[in-house]
């Protein structure tokens, strides 16, 4: 099969086609998945793929034809609330935490005359 190049530009890792099809695996067992990849214009293959990308121009039409053939308008929800459940523990040097408590947010690169805009007019300092 050819690869159309307006479905594969670089703008979502298929990492996240491989939990919406695990999950529709899961929850929609009548449905045909393979074809349902190839209506969108990529075979299951590709998106199974490690390392592969899709554009945006996939992403629309893999979602609408989800909702449509699942009757599910918050199929990708669903779908992105499971993998995040399922992934939110991982293992880390013997012990279970999770993956959220273990991200440090960076702090914003701002410079001076930028953060002066949203300082505090009351006289407090920020908490």
């Amino acid at each position: 099969m050819i690869l159309s190049p307006q479905l594969i530009k670089p703008h979502f890792k298929t990492d996240i086609y491989r939990g919406i099809l695990a999950y529709l695996e899961k929850n929609y067992p009548a449905l045909d998945i393979d074809q349902l990849c190839l209506d969108s214009g990529l075979p299951r293959s590709f998106l199974t793929t490690p390392g592969n990308w899709v554009s945006i121009k996939f992403a629309y039409e893999f979602t609408r034809l989800c909702k449509e053939r699942t009757d599910n308008p918050r199929i990708s929800f669903e779908a992105g609330r499971q993998r995040r459940r399922h992934a939110s523990k991982v293992q880390l040097d013997g012990d279970q935490r999770t993956r959220l408590g273990d991200i440090r947010a960076a702090p914003p690169l701002q410079s001076p005359e930028a953060a002066a805009q949203f300082a505090r007019t009351d006289g407090r300092k920020p908490a």
